[in-house]
């Protein structure tokens, strides 16, 4: 079969994010799985038996996981890195199902999340809450003109974020000193603040010409 070039893209197959969203349902079912009966030790079998004959099918199609992005000249071995930002794409899994906007420096959305973020029963997880932070704070900045690195992520933990439930988060930049960004978030969920987060982020050498050297409110 002759090889192909796969280049560093800014969106992924559609097929691949369906079968992304697929394999999210079987963790999700995974999880709520119980032994209800005779049937259940079977059922697991066939469907570790389903994944196995899946993961044979899928890897002669999968390439070396190794740092090479799919740069050209070398079409054997790179694999493909897909960019819509700084959040987790709907081809991956674990992709949150995040709702995004900036308006007028403020950006807003909405999430809800399901028992594969879970940690304490009924509730996400507070890893999982810094990675939705990180991810909302990290758009926020690109958003705005100013992409940075994540340098600290400080999270204040007010109440058990809900899981199954409409959260709602808001993104501002509050500082902005050269290459040094300063951006705080909130989420809430029915309007009560589950958390706080405040992170401080380096922006790329590259970047650091286009930016103002002001701070902002």
């Amino acid at each position: 079969m002759a090889s192909r070039p796969i280049p560093i893209s800014s969106s992924a197959p559609d097929s691949l994010c369906r079968l992304a969203e697929k394999l999210h349902e079987v963790f999700e079912q995974s999880l709520r799985t119980v032994d209800d009966g005779a049937s259940y030790a079977r059922d697991i079998e066939w469907a570790i038996a389903q994944l196995d004959a899946i993961g044979a099918r899928l890897e002669p199609h999968a390439r070396q996981v190794e740092l090479n992005l799919g740069r050209p000249g070398d079409p054997q071995r790179g694999r493909p890195y897909y960019v819509t930002g700084v959040l987790v794409g709907p081809h991956h899994p674990m992709y949150m199902p995040i709702e995004i906007e900036t308006h007028d420096g403020v950006t807003r959305g909405c999430v809800t999340l399901d028992i594969t973020w879970e940690g304490p029963p009924d509730h996400v997880h507070g890893g999982f809450v810094a990675h939705l932070f990180d991810c909302v704070m990290g758009q926020h900045n690109l958003n705005v003109g100013i992409p940075g690195m994540t340098g600290t992520l400080t999270i204040q933990y007010r109440r058990p974020t809900p899981l199954h439930t409409g959260l709602r988060f808001d993104v501002r930049t509050t500082a902005s000193d050269g290459r040094k960004i300063t951006t705080e978030a909130r989420l809430l969920a029915d309007d009560v603040l589950i958390a706080e987060a405040q992170g401080f982020f380096v922006v790329p050498a590259n970047f650091a010409s286009q930016l103002g050297k002001s701070s902002t409110g």
